[in-house]
Parts: structure tokens; sequence; C-alpha cells
């Protein structure tokens, strides 16, 4: 304080006497030293420098710019004025080159590259402008209109977040636009935080309430977005309800698909808007939410009426979005002909007239039955796209899953596969950073390129698609399988340690990219066709993979396919010569599966190659403790015996299955075991038997 320091002071002047250059004798400090701390006191002491920032000082962009660098900004302004925008960009590069922080230079730049349709290119040359001048607000705010314009929204979030932070005032309207855009790229919390950022700021009136909603329409928060709109409702009349807010209004019933509220919306609106401007866009609209309502509710009468007069009347290039919601609400409900007269109208308009709009096309017409006009659609496709496009391998497999249904296409549907094999670049769908749906459109086309191919015996190529799918698929159901697990076992612990908890669904485990079904038919008939190929260890690889899958207990479902693979490594090692390893696997095959014959026939196989026959009665009798009235047991014992040579046991197995047979007919594999155990029982009897043991094997013979 002020008091302390003035008595610090006047007690050092008291000790100090007449000598005031002296020094005090219980003291070392001189006078100058004294002053300092007394100052220091007062606050009135040296002030600490700030650090020197380091690197490149701001006044740096202005200096040192080549006279060359000057002359060539002229010259390229010169150019852009002319219209020789390519000439101009080429000098502009060679500015940059010679002076980086030339601002003009980017910025013209900039305005050159939107002259030639590079808008992308164009904001990114602007921003590097602007980020050279900060603090220029209005050139922020510049670019961020045009990135609005061109639907650069990436970029816009950039330039509306300087524009905002430049501004000398809060002003909504730019949280607004920018919550647009964040809400465009799917940054729902961002977009929020704007919208309660304008809130605050102001109270919004009725049009920005329905900019609002509409931002929450794009959101998919469609309830906030009627509630809005609904708490607008209230104020005004509900006999006059505007058409700005009946508009919206109905677009989000639709949406929510509440076809009843939006269509008395509607026809409220029209009703008290007769005498307005039939052409009026927003009438338009208005009529085509009412005409799919109705058409949702089932009221085809109600529905023709609006949807038949917009077909005529409205004007198709200003409103081709809305024949292209009309066309998809038919195809929704079946109305494929219908569907079909729209789409077709929209062919020739620019910005509709693509690749998305023919598939729709021909899918029409082959539910109408032109067949050939589809594969006509399909033709014109591919001939306009090329061969290294993700969509020319989706295409081709429409045409050639269509050509199957035509006669005499075999040889072109073989040669858009030979195409395909050729021409056709593969398509990475197994990175970390590819987005999951195009993962699985990628996967599900070359699953289905692999059926064709098989349906054409192109076996190998098959094997080709299919294997890497298959590997990539089981480890991603292991993952998946695994997660789950984790999860299961957490809120297991979590209802031990506080009582019972809510299970919630974890958005964490992603679900994987095949089903289960698909890559267990998948992986049995591409280990048929390896097995065939001779390549053992491509098999014993995907077995592997599989095999891992299946760890521990699993549920029956699961169970069966485990079993089922166990089987396939049983044929692997009996083809490998290693019969004991696969009789070892049988054991537990056929015990999993005791009603499959196949199953026993190769159980049998593999007992009597490993030289195991005589032990195998023994296992089949424990199984037969546990289940004695199941007829496959009884039948692979009375097999097991007749294999052994006691022929009497076998007799007396089969005898005993086939008094639980309704007919002989319905067992006539039952019959030929009988008939052939006759006849080697016969083999080794006495003369005098051998002919009546022979006659009862033929018998047997002629009844199955």
């Amino acid at each position: 304080s002020s008091e302390s320091a003035t008595t610090f002071g006047n007690e050092r002047e008291e000790s100090e006497g007449d000598d005031k250059g002296g020094k005090d004798e219980d003291n070392d400090l001189d006078l100058a030293e004294r002053k300092r701390i007394q100052a220091i006191y007062e606050g009135k002491g040296r002030k600490f420098r700030k650090r020197r920032r380091v690197g490149r000082p701001k006044t740096f962009r202005e200096n040192k710019v080549p006279e060359a660098a000057i002359m060539k900004q002229g010259e390229a302004n010169m150019l852009y004025a002319a219209g020789e925008y390519e000439e101009a960009a080429k000098v502009l590069i060679e500015v940059v080159k010679l002076a980086p922080s030339m601002k003009d230079s980017y910025y013209t730049l900039g305005l050159v590259n939107e002259a030639l349709g590079n808008h992308r290119k164009a904001v990114e040359s602007m921003m590097i402008a602007a980020r050279l001048s900060s603090k220029d607000h209005d050139l922020w705010y510049d670019l961020a209109v045009k990135c609005e314009e061109a639907q650069l929204d990436d970029k816009g979030i950039v330039c509306f977040t300087q524009a905002i932070r430049t501004c000398s005032e809060k002003r909504p309207e730019l949280y607004l636009r920018r919550a647009s855009m964040y809400a465009n790229c799917g940054m729902v919390p961002k977009a929020l935080k704007d919208i309660q950022t304008v809130e605050q700021l102001s109270a919004p009136n009725t049009d920005v309430k329905i900019f609002i909603s509409s931002l929450y329409d794009k959101m998919g928060k469609y309830d906030k977005a009627i509630q809005i709109l609904l708490d607008l409702k209230k104020g005004a009349n509900q006999s006059t309800l505007p058409l700005k807010l009946a508009l919206p209004l109905t677009h989000l019933y639709v949406k929510k698909e509440c076809f009843a509220d939006a269509m008395n919306i509607a026809e409220a609106c029209l009703d008290r808007l007769k005498e307005e401007d039939p052409g009026n866009g927003a009438i338009i609209e208005l009529k085509v939410n009412a005409g799919i309502s109705a058409l949702r509710i089932g009221d085809k009468k109600k529905a023709e009426s609006y949807l038949g007069t917009i077909y005529e009347e409205m004007n198709l290039k200003s409103h081709a979005e809305l024949f292209l919601s009309v066309a998809d609400n038919f195809y929704t409900v079946g109305n494929v002909e219908a569907a079909l007269k729209f789409y077709e109208k929209l062919v020739g308009i620019k910005d509709y007239d693509h690749i998305a709009l023919y598939i729709k096309i021909a899918e029409c017409q082959q539910s109408v039955n032109k067949v050939e006009e589809a594969a006509q659609n399909y033709r014109l496709i591919l001939s306009r796209i090329k061969p290294s496009m993700l969509a020319y391998l989706e295409v081709s497999i429409l045409l050639a899953e269509l050509l199957q249904k035509l006669s005499d296409t075999k040889e072109e549907s073989l040669a858009l596969m030979d195409k395909l094999e050729r021409d056709m670049r593969v398509f990475e769908f197994m990175g970390v950073d590819i987005h999951p749906r195009e993962q699985k459109k990628i996967c599900g086309l070359y699953i289905r390129e692999a059926k064709l191919n098989l349906r054409h015996d192109r076996h190998e190529r098959f094997v080709k698609l299919i294997l890497p799918i298959l590997h990539f698929g089981w480890n991603d159901s292991k993952s998946y399988f695994q997660s789950r697990s984790r999860r299961r076992q957490k809120l297991k612990e979590e209802s031990k340690a506080g009582g019972k908890q809510q299970r919630k669904r974890s958005k964490n485990v992603k679900a994987p990219l095949v089903s289960e079904d698909d890559l267990f038919i998948y992986s049995i008939e591409c280990c048929k066709w390896l097995m065939h190929m001779k390549e053992v260890e491509k098999v014993k690889e995907l077995l592997a993979c599989a095999s891992s899958c299946f760890t521990g207990k699993t549920r029956t479902r699961r169970s069966a396919r485990k079993n089922a693979f166990r089987f396939l490594w049983a044929i692997l090692d009996a083809y490998e010569g290693d019969n004991e390893k696969a009789y070892s696997q049988m054991r537990t095959v056929c015990a999993g599966a005791t009603n499959s014959n196949v199953l026993w026939n190769f159980f049998f196989q593999t007992a009597r190659d490993s030289g195991m026959a005589h032990h195998s009665g023994r296992y089949i009798a424990r199984l037969r403790q546990g289940n004695k009235s199941n007829k496959h047991l009884m039948l692979a014992f009375g097999h097991h015996n007749f294999l052994v040579g006691n022929h009497l046991v076998a007799l007396r197995e089969y005898f005993k299955l086939l008094q639980k047979s309704k007919c002989c007919q319905e067992e006539p594999l039952l019959m030929m075991c009988i008939a052939l155990t006759y006849m080697q029982y016969a083999l080794g009897t006495r003369e005098d038997k051998k002919m009546m043991l022979i006659l009862k094997s033929f018998s047997f013979m002629m009844e199955a």
C-alpha cells in the first residue's frame, strides 16, 4: 500500500542522517537500490518486456514485392479483362511463385477460376487472399456468400466463422446461415449451438422461425420442426393459415408419413387460395403434397385430381424436383406405370438427366414387362460412362441379371462378364477410411457379380471375387460378436453392482458388412470349387478364418454352422491322407448332427480307412443311450454291424427300424440295406440256407 511505502521511505530517511549518498550501517543497500524497491511497492517498477514473437512479422507481406511480380500482376489483370482466362491463370501462378505474400494475385486467381467454372479452386484461392488480410470482414462475408451459392458447405463454414469473428457486432443472420451449412454437413451439435445463439441474441420473427424449422428438418428432427410451426399456427387464424406456414407443415407431415394431417392442412389452404395464380410455385408444391398424401392414404380419385393437373400444367424445368418426388411416391405405392410416366418426363432436363434416372426408368420398364426397353436403357447408360467407374459395374450387373430373362442372350451376357473381368478396376472396400455405406455397396456388387459368374459356370472368377469378401466378412463378424459379448459382460457387471440396469443398444457396435447366413452359404460353395481346383491351402485359410468365429459356446443355429466347418476340416484331412484326424473330427460332427445320412456315410469311410471300424460300434452305442428311438442312430448301428460282419445283429436293427416305419415304400434305403445284408450273409453260410437267403435278398430288392 502507499501508506506502508511512505512509512518505509520515512524510516529509511531518518536512519540515513545527513549523508544521503552514504550506506546504512545495518544494510548494504545504496540509495538507488532503495529507490528502486520503493518504486516497486508504489507500482512504478520496470515493465518486463514480452517475449518477441518468432517468425515472419505482419508487415512482411507488404514488403519487398519484386517489380517483376507487380508487372506480371498488371499483365494478368489485362488478360482477365480481355476474357483470356487460361492465359491469365498461368501468369498469376508465376506471380504467386515470385511474391507469395501478394493478396491481389490470389484474389484475381480466384476470379479467373470462377470464370473457368472451377468454383472450389476459386474459393480456395480467395481464402488465401482473405488469410493475408485476416481482419477484412467484407472479404470473408463475400467469400461465405460465394460458398453458399456454389454449395461448398465445408469452405462456407470456415468463411462464416471468420466473418463472425471479424464483425464488429454479433449478427444473428451470420449464425443462422452457418447453422444451415452445419446442418448440410451433418454437424448437428454445432448447428444446434448456432440456433441457440440466434435465439439468445434476439427474439426470432416468423420468417426466422420458419427457417429454423427448415434447419431442424435438414437435421432429421421432424418433431421439433413441426412443433415450431404449430406454435406459429396457434398465433395465426386457423381459417386463414398463411401459405408460408401451410407448405412447410405439409412437407414435414409427408416426411413423417402423417398423411391425413398433411391432407387436411393442404385442402383447407387450397380451398382458400382458389382465386390465386395457379402457376405460383408455392401453390404447386402444396398441390403436390396434397396429391402425395391422397395417394399414400389410398384416395386415388383425389390423387389423380391433384397430380393429373400438375402433370399437364406444371413448368417442368422450374419444378423438376417435384416431378421426381411424385414419381418416387408412385413407385413406392406400387403404381409403376404412373411412376414411369413421370420419370420419362425428366429425360433431357439438366441436373436430372443422369444415370440414376435411367436406372429408375429401366426398373419400372422391367416391372411392367418391357424387358427389351429396359435392356436398351442399360446399354445406353453403359455407353455414357467409363469402365473405371463404380456405376459401370452396377449397371453391368443389372443388365446381366436382366439378360437372363431374355432368350438368345447368353453370348451377350458372357461377353459382358468377360469385359468386366478384363477392363474393370478393383474397388477397395476393406480400408478403414471408407464409409460403411460405400463399403456395403461395393461388397454387395461384388457378391452379385460372383453369383452371376457362378450361374455361367465361371468358377475361377467366382472364387477370385468371393474369397476376399469371405475373409473380410468373417473377421468383421468375429469383431462384431466379440463387441457384443463385451457389451453383455459389462451390462452383467453393472447389474450385479447396482441393481437391474436398463439395457441400451450400443452405438459403437457396428453391424457386420455381410450377414453370417450369406457368409456361410458362400463359404461352403467356395470351398467346394477350391477343392475342385485343388487349392488346398486356400481352403485351409478360409476354414481357419471362418472357424475362428465359432470358438466357445454357440447357440443352436451357429452350432450347426460350426459343425459344418468341422465336416469340411474332416474332408480336408482325409484328402491329405490324415485319416485318424479325419475320423476324430467326424466323431464330433456326428455327435452334433445325428440325423444326416451323408455324415454317417463319411464317418464309416474314415473309420474304415483309419482302421477304427471295430471301435466305432462303442461310439454309436454311447450316442444311442441318450436317444434310443432315433432312426438314424439305429440305421448307423445296423450299418456298423454289417461292415464288421455281424449280419444277424445288423438284420435285427434293420427290422426294428422297419417296424417303426409305416410302409416299406417310405424306406427304400432301409429295404436296400436289408437286401444287401441278406446277400452278404448268404455268401458266408451253408449251401442249404444260401438259396433261401438269396431269395429273401431279391424280394427286399424288388420292394425297394
